[in-house]
């Protein structure tokens, strides 16, 4: 389809009533990855693909506006191990 974009990416998400100078270190850590020229050069070499990173202020109201849905907030909060997958 003309105009489709997939993006593939993988937010880190803090739960809510992390402190926030908490937030802040991760945000910032991931601004000085994003910026520095080791990880453009590796990253490609890992995946096969360019990287496109999204800053920390541009992701974050893109998550903020996910609808929140009950029965998959309760999936999410199902830890993973042994045993059938929840249902």
């Amino acid at each position: 389809m003309a105009g489709l974009q997939i993006c593939r990416c993988s937010p880190y998400i803090v739960p809510p009533g992390t402190p926030k100078d908490r937030v802040e270190i991760l945000q910032d850590a991931f601004r000085k990855t994003f910026k520095d020229h080791e990880f453009h050069r590796d990253f490609p070499k890992l995946v096969r693909e360019d990287p496109e990173p999204l800053m920390p202020e541009v992701l974050a109201p893109v998550i903020r506006s996910v609808p929140c849905d009950t029965e998959v907030t309760e999936l999410l909060r199902t830890p993973s191990g042994a045993g059938p997958p929840p249902r």
